[in-house]
């Protein structure tokens, strides 16, 4: 099978059209050894009444963590139901609980979900109230109907009631605000992906943080700066800046009966604000990143730092390993191009062959590179689905270089008989093409035999 540098063009254009706009779950830095990408996130918050010290955990648990069975018990016994057991503490310093929440899990579906889809996650909410102090989080999820099982004891919190100080500042949030309805003041919706970011957040997002200041404070003066390492695509360091805010007067309140977390603004004469920073999430690489924030209001200075990650928890497998994400280009690739991306040192070649994808990438305004994203999903399917016996070459395959130019057939037949050659003939509609492949050993190997234009 020969493709030319031509139609190397033309399929890379069809990869492009047929790019759906990408969600993923997200990580946090122990998601990465959680195969079902359990997440959550302690953010200590200042309430109204400034005698407590308090708590809001938010959690992310993927459908495909529960077991589905069919419950004749429900109303409409079609439904699949998962069920299981959320369990968090707040340990305190002298190893005793200071709070404690145990709370049952229900999902139910039309069907039982596959592992492979992006489904809705579970997300919640939690409140708990202790004194100040730094404690040890507890986060537990149990199924109901298996031992499957996610724990972690990894996390602290340390908490504080509001105080007179000027300035004083709880820590921040990811969110996005969304427009409100008429009458209606603002929403915040958390990211709520673990405290970090995920590769490809959409614009729009920025950090919510509570500040003890008048909103009508016009002397107030927010600097930040944010730095991302880009570690992953061997690239030197990125900064943005900027002191552009928006100004609230209030507490965060949550919104009880939605499937998602979302936060109104609960006005009160205290002076506490809601300052939402806006940032440029979605230009970060994945790497580490810091936050600064310097905040002036006359005298009085507050000087805040954070540290995030930008993870992509759904990175196809075949993006991970270089060496293998280089051999996979020779579909759209020239050989000199492969041939000069290997010839480079270990440590020049993950810069050398994200700039490949970067004169690629259709929308520069953002890291995200959905044309590559979506390029390296088909590589790990060919992988999956095309490799013969025990060998990993399912991308080199005929079979493979056709699914990776222009994706899944909107036809598939297979001709089978014991007098036949196995025959597989793959139809594209809205190309007008009829790719048909044979297997004359019987060993798996389809080669391409013709294509026909419909």
């Amino acid at each position: 099978m020969i493709f030319t540098s031509v139609s190397r063009l033309i399929a890379l254009s069809i990869i492009l059209t047929s790019v759906a706009v990408a969600q993923f779950p997200f990580a946090t830095p122990e998601l990465a050894r959680n195969e079902f990408q359990i997440s959550f996130e302690a953010i200590p918050v200042f309430e109204s009444d400034t005698s407590i010290a308090c708590v809001y955990l938010h959690y992310r648990i993927p459908q495909n963590f529960f077991i589905y069975v069919r419950n004749p018990d429900l109303t409409d016994p079609r439904l699949y139901v998962g069920r299981g057991e959320l369990l968090v503490e707040l340990i305190d310093e002298r190893n005793v609980t200071a709070a404690r929440l145990i709370r049952p899990l229900v999902v139910t579906r039309n069907a039982v979900p596959e592992a492979t889809l992006l489904e809705d996650d579970l997300q919640g909410f939690i409140r708990l109230t202790v004194p100040a102090g730094t404690y040890q989080i507890y986060f537990s999820v149990e199924d109901g109907e298996s031992d499957r099982k996610f724990t972690s004891r990894e996390h602290k919190v340390t908490t504080r009631a509001g105080t007179s100080d000027a300035l004083d500042l709880s820590y921040p949030m990811f969110v996005r605000k969304e427009i409100p309805k008429p009458g209606e003041g603002p929403t915040y919706v958390p990211l709520n992906y673990g405290t970090d970011a995920l590769f490809g957040t959409a614009a729009g997002f920025g950090y919510l943080v509570q500040v003890r200041v008048e909103p009508r404070a016009h002397d107030l003066l927010a600097q930040w700066k944010l730095t991302n390492e880009r570690s992953l695509s061997g690239l030197d360091p990125l900064e943005f800046s900027g002191n552009t805010y928006e100004i609230q007067n209030g507490f965060l309140k949550y919104v009880e009966g939605t499937d998602r977390i979302v936060y109104h603004v609960d006005p009160t004469p205290a002076p506490w604000s809601l300052l939402f920073i806006p940032l440029p999430l979605e230009k970060l690489e994945q790497g580490r990143c810091t936050f600064d924030l310097t905040l002036t209001r006359g005298a009085s200075t507050r000087k805040f730092s954070a540290s995030f990650a930008v993870h992509w928890p759904k990175k196809p497998l075949s993006l991970r390993t270089i060496a293998l994400a280089i051999d996979a280009l020779h579909v759209i690739a020239t050989k000199e191009e492969v041939d000069r991306l290997r010839s480079f040192s270990i440590a020049r070649q993950a810069k050398a062959f994200y700039d490949f994808w970067r004169g690629r990438d259709p929308d520069t305004t953002t890291a995200y590179n959905e044309l590559m994203a979506e390029y390296y999903r088909r590589v790990d399917h060919a992988l999956r689905s095309f490799s013969i016996s025990r060998e990993t070459d399912g991308y080199k395959t005929d079979r493979g270089k056709v699914f990776i130019l222009y994706g899944a057939p909107t036809r598939s037949d297979r001709l089978l008989g014991p007098n036949l050659v196995p025959t597989e003939v793959w139809i594209y509609e809205h190309l007008r093409k009829r790719f048909i492949f044979t297997d004359p050993r019987k060993t798996g190997a389809f080669v391409l035999m013709s294509t026909e234009v419909l």
